[in-house]
């Protein structure tokens, strides 16, 4: 093909302009990008302001091959697959401009589940559609070329994961567009509709929890249960107090804001604490399952704080500070979340401030309006949002 038949072709023109432009120009760019991520903040950022602008002339490059190959008579599929294998470094670099986007230094990521809140220049609408598109190209390239190759392999990958995270997409955005129902109350620390519907799961006391805990295991109750549990007046009252009021008077600087809109992750905003002024309800909260490694923090919602459609499955390297059981989980070893506890400290809360759980039940999603003092314990995955914060 690239001998006989491709020769003199509007699409010869077209690939000798893309491999000329990436040879002599854009490959140094993408290399000044990449080595921005060593560089200090302002340099980094100047570098990374550059992403979008080549991003968007790689494309461009490979879809005028694609143009014409399609204005050719007799060409086909064939055709296109090899005349965008002779352009696989382009596409190659366009894939390595969005992959690497949420991991360059002091990014706000953007677009949770594809949706574009950023506002960088020339950055795409949706990000995960051209994710898509590049992976659909690449793989059209080593399917003509170098079938079940490891690049085509990788690639194939790469494609199924992406067209996955836009199936979530679809799927968050209508469950998220549905109105969920709000459970009743626990206690009378709060205020829901007349229309507040009954609790699907389990709902016990403290007291009552902590005993079947020490019976049965955490784990054990959750499975018995169908997956989650609901539980009032958890800590002794002035532990909780005490609590509350030491994440109330923390400073500004003690709180990480954890905001994150890329298609890497849930869409989310909320603050987070890490320090040790809390420990005394994280330990409580560890010894619900000493058998296993937690990761307990305190986090806060403000105006417009929320959490996306997720499921909260997660792994991570288990940190020399975080080693809880040394025997059974030494530094490095690599955990999976299993079970996931929110414990709420929120007084005098109402479904219409938002910052509710909503969990994405077959039948309709549920809405859990935070009680003081409560806790919710789930397994994971298992599909759930926080309804975003009104203003004030």
């Amino acid at each position: 093909f690239e001998a006989s038949r491709l020769p003199g072709t509007m699409a010869a023109t077209a690939v000798e302009a893309a491999i000329l432009q990436f040879r002599e120009r854009l490959r140094f760019d993408m290399r000044a990008l990449s080595n921005a991520a060593k560089a200090p903040a302002e340099e980094a950022a100047t570098a990374n302001s550059k992403r979008w602008p080549l991003l968007n002339e790689l494309l461009k490059l490979v879809k005028a091959v694609e143009d014409a190959v399609e204005n050719i008579d007799g060409w086909g599929e064939d055709e296109r697959g090899w005349c965008l294998a002779l352009v696989q470094p382009l596409s190659s670099a366009a894939l390595w401009c969005l992959l690497t986007h949420s991991t360059s230094r002091g990014a706000v990521a953007s677009g949770g589940y594809g949706s574009n809140a950023m506002g960088d220049a020339g950055m795409p609408q949706d990000p995960l559609a051209v994710r898509c598109q590049v992976l659909l190209r690449l793989t059209c390239g080593s399917d003509h070329t170098e079938r079940f190759g490891f690049d085509h392999l990788t690639n194939l990958r790469l494609s199924h994961s992406a067209f996955e995270e836009a199936r979530l997409s679809a799927v968050a955005r209508i469950a998220m567009e549905s109105k969920p129902l709000v459970v009743e109350l626990m206690g009378s620390g709060g205020a829901t509709k007349s229309s507040a519907v009954p609790a699907p799961w389990p709902r016990l006391r403290g007291a009552d929890f902590l005993e079947q805990v020490r019976q049965r295991g955490l784990r054990s109750i959750l499975e018995q249960a169908g997956g989650m549990v609901q539980v009032s007046e958890l800590l002794p009252k002035d532990v909780a107090e005490e609590t509350l009021e030491t994440l109330q008077g923390l400073a500004d600087d003690e709180w990480t804001l954890s905001a994150n809109k890329t298609s890497v992750d849930a869409d989310h905003r909320f603050w987070r604490y890490e320090g040790t002024k809390i420990d005394k309800a994280k330990k409580f909260l560890q010894e619900l399952s000493p058998d296993m490694q937690p990761l307990l923090n305190g986090a806060k919602y403000d105006s417009g704080g929320k959490i996306t459609l997720h499921n909260d499955a997660m792994r991570w390297v288990v940190r020399p500070q975080e080693v809880f059981n040394a025997e059974t989980f030494p530094a490095g070893t690599t955990v999976y979340r299993k079970v996931a506890l929110i414990y709420y400290l929120t007084k005098d809360w109402t479904e219409d401030y938002g910052g509710c759980l909503v969990d994405n039940m077959d039948d309709g999603p549920r809405a859990i309006v935070p009680e003081f003092n409560s806790l919710v314990a789930f397994l994971v995955p298992r599909e759930h949002w926080v309804s975003e914060m009104k203003p004030a």
